[in-house]
């Protein structure tokens, strides 16, 4: 699969505005072969004129892309005071596990995203609870990985948010289809390239929007 400059640069642009954190202090956990992290993590923050915090796998308590010492990521947040990170649900388990056990969150925390699957409503009410700023979206390496977003300023349980406003999104035959900002095709498929609309089947049951 194959992104532009421009649809990238549209994605974390977006986020900045969206998001609306002036020079955020952001600490990079996922792996960077992660789109995600690389568009809201990298490019997002910079745009921002923010700073960027960026770790060998040891000091942020990973193997590769294995967390191997919940402590020392826990150690890392507390150390670096960042505003933001960029979690899998599975990361903000490790969070919430810490807090339950003593662990108590920097205060300089002020945007926890978190995606990469499905995230139950359990799951961000109890991390609410845990004083944790946590917010989920919806997104498609197709539309350079960010769609819509809960933000501070939008933010409703059982939501992936709002759309991004770059994208214009309609319902065609039960599917979502995405304009505005699509990637540029799949390697070795001519019939996939320069696509006008990303289409998304049985995406009522993916996400909701609002």
């Amino acid at each position: 699969m194959c992104l532009s400059k421009d649809n990238q640069f549209k994605v974390a642009l977006s986020l900045v505005k969206s998001i609306g954190l002036t020079k955020p202090r952001h600490l990079c956990l996922i792996p960077f072969p992660t789109l995600l992290e690389n568009i809201a993590g990298i490019y997002s923050p910079l745009i921002a004129g923010g700073t960027v915090i960026v770790l060998s796998d040891n000091e942020r308590g990973f193997q590769g892309s294995r967390l191997i010492s919940p402590e020392q990521l826990l150690s890392c947040i507390t150390h670096h005071q960042p505003d933001s990170l960029i979690l899998v649900p599975e990361l903000l388990q490790v969070l919430i596990m810490g807090v339950e056990q003593g662990w108590t969150p920097p205060q300089s925390l002020k945007f926890i995203a978190v995606g990469g699957s499905k995230v139950s409503d359990m799951l961000i009410a109890k991390a609410r609870e845990c004083q944790l700023p946590v917010y989920q979206g919806y997104g498609l390496s197709e539309c350079g990985s960010v769609v819509s977003l809960c933000t501070p300023n939008h933010d409703t349980r059982n939501s992936a948010g709002c759309l991004l406003p770059h994208l214009k999104v309609s319902v065609e035959n039960e599917e979502l289809v995405i304009t505005g900002n699509t990637f540029l095709g799949y390697l070795e498929d001519k019939r996939s390239w320069y696509p006008s609309a990303v289409h998304i089947r049985h995406f009522f049951m993916l996400a909701k929007f609002y």
